[in-house]
């Protein structure tokens, strides 16, 4: 919890000022930099209203910042978000994350829903091999399914083999496996 604190203090410039946070997006490629509009010409940035706008007198047309990434559907300040993200990586409960935030239960459940499902599709799209020389990978198969209170008849289920570095990385990896005959 101090280290929480002290981070929190350190990072506060992101968490209370909206306009920090943004830049802080755009420059770390979270948000786009810049767009192209519909019409072919750069659009400009306009930070204090989170808009792209096209510069044409005959266009004009303006986009969100939010549009396409991560913010899309969220009203909440991009600040807001950041500090609830925060709170996840920090491994508070809900109840810790409501009261830091002032957010509602539901919307707190919400954000650590996608942050899940952000970490979950990093891994299932990063392709990278573990081992090497001097480094010691545990590997082990499993059967993972489910029976109410592990009684009853035996349940289907699929045959995974999983290993893991003993490194301070702790790389690991998990395939399912079609026949284990072999």
């Amino acid at each position: 919890m101090v280290q929480m604190r002290q981070y929190m203090y350190e990072l506060q410039h992101l968490f209370f000022n909206e306009e920090n946070c943004i830049s802080c997006l755009i420059d770390n490629d979270i948000l786009y930099k810049q767009r192209i509009c519909s019409c072919g010409n750069a659009m400009k940035l306009n930070i204090g209203k989170q808009k792209f706008v096209c510069n044409l007198k005959k266009c004009r047309k303006s986009v969100t910042i939010r549009a396409n990434s991560f913010f899309a559907g969220c009203r909440l300040p991009y600040s807001k978000i950041l500090l609830i993200g925060y709170i996840w990586l920090c491994k508070s409960p809900v109840s810790c994350a409501i009261s830091i935030s002032g957010c509602s239960s539901h919307t707190i459940c919400e954000f650590y829903y996608e942050f899940r499902e952000l970490v979950s599709n990093i891994f299932e799209t990063e392709d990278t091999s573990i081992g090497g020389e001097n480094i010691i990978v545990e590997v082990d198969e499993s059967k993972l399914g489910k029976r109410k209170y592990n009684r009853g008849h035996k349940v289907e289920g699929v045959w995974v083999v999983g290993g893991i570095e003993r490194t301070d990385e702790r790389k690991a990896f998990i395939v399912q496996v079609q026949n284990r005959t072999k």
